[in-house]
């Protein structure tokens, strides 16, 4: 049954009439200036995928305040539509869910947020998004986070980038990061 159900599936999505675009994995470094006089660095590795008329990805990130040996980690799971081109804007909306992984701190959260990017001339584009995260049973989260960049594609599927991030909520923090993106 379960191999009937696999094979009926790919048949569907191989004839489905939107496109698969393709899966994109994202590494980043941020640099991030706390408004409590502390900084910080965090590593994110994000997967992105789209699937006939959905969107799903899913990232992983590690943050550790300078001088202070604790690693806080926090995984989510994103989904939404997949959203057509509209004048050379690519946007995109999606919902999370996730978990925050530190040392007597974990916490469960959901979240939403929306982006777009667009071709600025030539391999340069920008982007733009807001982020919003929120504990599920605790005070331990609430974020509002807006960010900007540009990105260059340096090969036909590898892009490098720079985005800087504003975040207010139970942190406050601006953040400027560096990624690495690979499209497959």
């Amino acid at each position: 049954m379960n191999k009937f159900f696999m094979c009926a599936v790919a048949v569907l999505l191989l004839a489905s009439p939107v496109a698969h675009a393709g899966p994109s994995v994202t590494s980043e470094y941020k640099m991030i200036d706390n408004a409590n006089g502390t900084d910080a660095n965090e590593y994110k590795l994000e997967y992105n995928d789209t699937l006939s008329i959905v969107n799903f990805g899913g990232e992983i990130t590690a943050k550790q305040t300078e001088h202070q040996g604790g690693v806080g980690s926090k995984m989510a799971l994103k989904v939404g539509p997949a959203l057509p081109e509209v004048l050379g804007f690519k946007p995109a909306v999606y919902v999370e869910a996730g978990r925050s992984l530190a040392s007597g701190d974990d916490y469960n959260f959901y979240g939403a947020g929306a982006k777009v990017s667009h071709v600025i001339y030539g391999p340069i584009s920008g982007n733009v998004g807001y982020r919003y995260r929120k504990a599920v049973n605790a005070d331990d989260l609430v974020e509002n986070r807006v960010n900007a960049g540009l990105s260059a594609k340096i090969a036909d599927e590898l892009s490098i980038g720079s985005n800087f991030y504003y975040t207010r909520g139970t942190s406050e923090s601006e953040a400027v990061g560096v990624s690495l993106i690979r499209n497959f």
